[in-house]
């Protein structure tokens, strides 16, 4: 042991350590040294309680030295160094370097300030000389930390000469209170530092003690249920039984040290220091409760430093009050079959902690506490609950729920409603799912406080979770990077998740009709992606990409039907304009698309791509598919693009590498490319213009579409205003017409919840315009419902085709408002309305649902987006209601309402989602139908009698005319290509019943009509009278006439040519 000794002097006071082996001289020319030095003082000296370096003890108690008029400190430097081991101490042979010591102000310590310097002639090692700088009233203990070039603390004891002594045990064993037991006759009280010298006994069993150090270098037993209470520190260099019943205080106002190279096993300890959590009992020794012991925490901070461990085996709660803590700075800590309930500070800097070895097992942070994770490593068999308080995370890795056995009513990872958490770093793996039931979360992450991740890693499994294991996260909070770790784990969403940097897959990410959003500057996706690996499984959920600028995402989608198929699609913008929020969105369909109605060579998969909030988009896409989705003739497919209303074929395929690519797309809903000259069966049993996509089709001839007005050509399709010229030979238009969307409500920036109104679904209206060939007609399309952030939606656009046959419109939505405020109403005034928006209580509301050709749009609500109308092309869906922290949701061309907007946890205010566009579809129907009245299609006249005209009206793309068959001789057809009226007329020359055809050229063929003419003869008369040869007066006879013919009537008059029969 290393003994110290100091004296005040006037000029200079010198506190040497002493040692033969490291001060290198004997002990009495140290002492001549200080007996020169104490000439000059008359003044009697305080005691300091303790010296230490770095929170290392390097001297006894019995350290001397006054502080209260100090003008110089000096002491070796060597002595550290061999105490230390040499870390962080100057080397003996450095001169002249800077060493600082500077007290905590609220220790109410001195400042000092000095330098190294070679040791006088004679003298190993280095001495360090400080002087005065600041002079304090006299602190309590003395305490130095730090190194060369660093600040350093120093404390120091105010008490009086001879208040405190150090009470050693004599060389013979005995009793606590037994006077006989201690050097010098005294037993030990609370303000003495007691030592238990090598190779003796002393133990305590009839009664509580206080001291105020403990220095174990022999042996010390508690026999009984009785309090030992240290005020100071604890070095256990030789042996401690607590018995089953002993406790172990340690109290008082000041810092204690918990060290020594023996492990202290307490069975009861109580952490009692000062009143509040700034005071601190740091261990450095190895120290455990035996089993069946207990924790107390009451006051102050436990600091487990490197080196230093605490392993604690109870069967209760350990409650941590809020004056209370644990930190593990570098050490250990260790609980076994309790649980820990935090309402101080939990705090791990570096070090390991293991929490829990039974099912259950958690640490819950409660009101007030907190619970803070820096670095090093903590694992818990249960779950880490965040029920209220604060939870930081910034660094090291977090391990929950090690052996699937967290509580089940709470998820692994699980913080409330009303806690806080921030995270900007650090790592929290969920190792294993919970095992007992289907409905267990283990993420998950309310909305309200104040919370924040900017940081961090959340893993989904790990090298030791069985393969298949299914996770469930549900966070209302965007994660930073989040991974899917285990392989070929499941995770399943059970709510909207938003992932703002890296995303890792590994397995098999399942939305389970959620969406997935993706930050703007997450880079590329990472992962064993593939088939029963790494992929995204939408189902009826979405995959978005926030975008803010041109750039290239792989979306790695896949579905599961009875294997994992991996269906990825890139997508890579070359132009476009990016507003606050603008996305891309990609779902995948493992079927055949419902506009393809080939049934012999297909896809059995199709992809739709979506943009939200950019304007002019242009983009490229590569789509992969599987070999099994091929039916039939692969080399008989090609690229092709449902518009709506037909397919366009402007992309190519790559059969080797089982891929379809397209460049320059604007809109999948649209054709901007040649239209296919042959294009495949269509069918309309679905909708067209919400269900956009690409999909492989067979090159084969079908039937055009067909309207309710028969057979017509492709009709002029317009999303853009522009002018529609009137084709040669159409005479008749059929125009239709969907106004805009209106626009979605935005929402501030508030600690409450804020969220928009949705906006009303844009009307339908339709007309047939009796028009000329070359007439131009203007088309204005409906714009969008416009937003801005933390404001009013606007109205969308009415939609107008006017030229000189007549005009045809349909009016737009009105915008939602903002901040919970009034829902956008539908457009009205055609033929069905548009159906209003959602009315924002505690979600974005849906927009509402765009009109169809044959119903009105549907409203939306505050959970729900209207639905479109009803038809053959039916109105757009209104932007779906939005959960996320986000803005609004675009409404679906045509004429969907755009969504609310959606704020919690103080966020940056929105703008709701823009209305989609209006729609116009002019078609030119094959028309052949009568115009002349009605009846004359079915005449019957005499020979050589002028037939009544019958007149058609033919129209169609390309009609020049038609052709006449089966009509009498002296009847004939013209056309009119003025306006298209078709004549039938003439003088039958021959008689007989005549069924004619009248059959469009050039165009529409198949539009056929028919009539009959019947022509009767000139009849040729012979009268047989029947019955007596003379008639009477007033009697009756039948009267035959012979070669009567059809449509002939026949009179009997007498000489007066009057009627006297018919």
């Amino acid at each position: 042991m290393i003994r110290s000794i100091g004296r005040k002097i006037l000029g200079v006071l010198v506190v040497c350590f002493v040692s033969t082996v490291v001060c290198g001289m004997p002990a009495n020319a140290v002492r001549n040294d200080l007996s020169l030095l104490w000439s000059k003082s008359n003044r009697l000296i305080n005691p300091v309680k303790e010296l230490k370096y770095n929170n290392m003890d390097i001297t006894p108690s019995s350290l001397f030295a006054e502080m209260d008029g100090l003008t110089n400190l000096t002491f070796p430097l060597s002595i550290l160094q061999n105490e230390l081991r040499g870390e962080d101490i100057v080397p003996e042979s450095t001169k002249a370097q800077n060493i600082s010591y500077r007290a905590p102000q609220k220790l109410k310590s001195a400042q000092v300030q000095g330098r190294a310097h070679s040791r006088p002639s004679g003298q190993r090692g280095t001495k360090v000389q400080g002087k005065i700088l600041q002079k304090q009233n006299p602190p309590k203990a003395a305490t130095i930390k730090g190194k060369a070039g660093q600040s350093t603390e120093v404390t120091t004891d105010t008490s009086q000469p001879g208040s405190r002594k150090m009470i050693t045990s004599t060389g013979t064993s005995g009793n606590w209170s037994d006077a006989a037991t201690w050097i010098g006759n005294k037993i030990p009280g609370a303000e003495d530092d007691v030592m238990i010298a090598s190779g003796t006994a002393v133990i305590l069993n009839d009664g509580n003690a206080e001291v105020s150090s403990m220095t174990i270098n022999g042996i010390l037993n508690i026999v009984g249920p009785f309090t030992l209470k240290v005020t100071g520190n604890w070095i256990n260099r030789g042996t401690f039984n607590s018995g089953t019943r002993g406790t172990v205080e340690f109290a008082g106002d000041t810092n204690a040290l918990l060290a020594g190279t023996s492990s202290t096993a307490f069975n009861t300890l109580v952490i009692n220091k000062g009143n509040s959590i700034s005071t601190l009992l740091e261990i450095t020794g190895p120290v455990n409760l035996a089993q069946g012991g207990k924790l107390i925490l009451v006051n102050g901070l436990v600091k487990i430093n490197r080196g230093g461990s605490l392993s604690v085996n109870q069967r209760t709660r350990l409650e941590i009050p809020s004056s209370a803590g644990i930190h593990l700075n570098g050490g250990f800590f260790a609980s076994d079959n309790f649980s820990i309930y935090n309402q101080g500070l939990f705090r791990v800097s570096q070090g390991t902690a293991l929490l829990g070895e039974a099912e259950g097992r958690s640490l819950e942070t409660g009101p007030g506490g907190i619970f803070q994770m820096e670095g090093g490593s903590m694992s818990t068999i249960g779950n880490l609950v965040i029920a209220d308080g604060t939870a930081n995370l910034s660094g090291g890795t977090i391990t929950i729920s090690t052996d699937g056995k967290a509580i089940s009513s709470l998820a692994g990872f699980d913080v409330s409603a009303g806690a806080n958490l921030n995270i900007t770093g650090g790592i929290v793996v969920i190792n294993q799912p919970f095992v007992s039931g289907l409905s267990h979360e283990d993420i998950h992450i309310a909305d309200g406080g104040n919370k924040s991740i900017t940081g961090g890693t959340f893993k989904m499994g790990s090298a030791d979770t069985p393969a298949g294991r299914n996770f469930r996260v549900n966070s209302r909070l965007p994660f930073y990077n989040f991974s899917v770790d285990g392989f070929q784990s499941i995770v399943t969403l059970k709510d909207d998740l938003t992932v703002n940097n890296q995303l890792t897959l590994n397995g098999q990410l399942m939305l389970n009709g959620k969406n997935l959003i993706v930050g703007s500057s997450a880079p590329a996706i990472k992962g064993i992606l593939g088939e029963k690996a790494g992929m995204i499984v939408a189902g009826s959920g979405e995959v978005r990409k926030l975008m803010d600028s041109k750039g290239s995402f792989t979306f790695p989608l896949g579905d599961v039907s009875g294997r994992g198929d991996y269906s990825p699609v890139t997508l890579t913008f070359t132009d476009g304009t990016f507003a606050d929020g603008a996305y891309a969105v990609v779902k995948v369909f493992n079927s055949k698309h419902p506009q393809d109605a080939t049934t012999t060579n297909y896809l059995k998969r199709y992809w739709t791509v979506n943009t939200v909030n950019v304007t002019d988009p242009v983009f490229d896409i590569k789509a992969t598919y599987q070999a099994a989705d091929v039916v039939g003739t692969e080399s008989k497919l090609t690229f092709a693009r449902y518009d709506g209303t037909q397919w366009v074929k402007d992309g190519s395929i790559s059969a080797i590498g089982n891929s379809i690519s397209v460049k320059g797309v604007r809109d999948l809903s649209q054709g901007f490319s040649s239209i296919v000259s042959d294009p495949p069966v269509v069918t309309t049993v679905s909708p067209t213009i919400p269900q956009k996509g690409g999909a492989l089709i067979a090159d084969e001839p079908a039937p055009r579409l067909k309207s309710a007005m028969g057979i017509m050509a492709s009709p002029a399709t317009f999303t853009a205003s522009g002018s529609f010229l009137v084709p040669p030979g159409v005479f008749r238009i059929l125009v239709e017409c969907w106004g805009g969307g209106g626009g979605g409500g935005g929402c501030q920036k508030s600690s409450s919840v804020t969220s928009g109104s949705g906006g009303g679904g844009g009307a339908y209206n339709a007309n047939t315009l009796t028009v000329i060939p070359t007439e131009s007609y203007t088309v204005t399309v409906g714009a969008s419902g416009s937003v801005v952030i933390n404001g009013n939606g606007g109205n969308g656009g009415t939609t107008t085709v006017t030229g000189p046959g007549g005009t045809v419109s349909a009016n737009g939505g009105t915008g939602g408002a903002s901040n919970n405020g009034a829902i956008g109403t539908g457009g009205t005034g055609g033929i069905y309305n548009g159906g209003n928006g959602g009315l924002a209580t505690s979600n974005g509301a849906g927009g509402g649902g765009g009109a169809g050709n044959t119903g009105n749009g549907q409203p939306g609500s505050n959970t729900a987006a209207g639905a479109g109308g009803s038809g053959s092309i039916p109105g757009g869906i209104g932007g779906s209601v939005q959960l996320g922290d986000l803005a609004g949701n675009i409404g679906i061309a045509p004429g969907g309402g755009g969504g609310g907007a959606h704020q919690f946890g103080n966020t940056n205010s929105k703008a709701g989602g823009i209305g989609a566009k209006g729609y116009v579809v002019i078609s030119y129907p094959c028309t052949n139908s009568l115009t002349s009245v009605a009846g004359t299609d079915n005449q019957i006249i005499c020979i050589n009698t002028i037939l009544t005209s019958i007149t058609y009206q033919l129209s169609g793309d390309g009609i020049t005319g038609a052709s006449l068959s089966g009509q009498p001789a002296g009847v004939t057809g013209s056309f009119n290509s003025t306006n298209g009226i078709y004549t039938i007329s003439g003088t039958p020359s021959a008689s007989g019943i005549f069924n004619y055809t009248v059959t469009p050229t050039g165009a529409c063929i198949g539009t056929t009509t028919t009539g009959t003419i019947l022509v009767n003869p000139l009849p040729a008369i012979g009268l047989t009278v029947g019955g007596a040869g003379a008639i009477c007066s007033g009697t009756g006879t039948n009267i035959t006439v012979a070669g009567s013919v059809i449509g002939t009537s026949y009179q009997l008059r007498d000489a007066g040519n009057v009627n006297v029969g018919s």
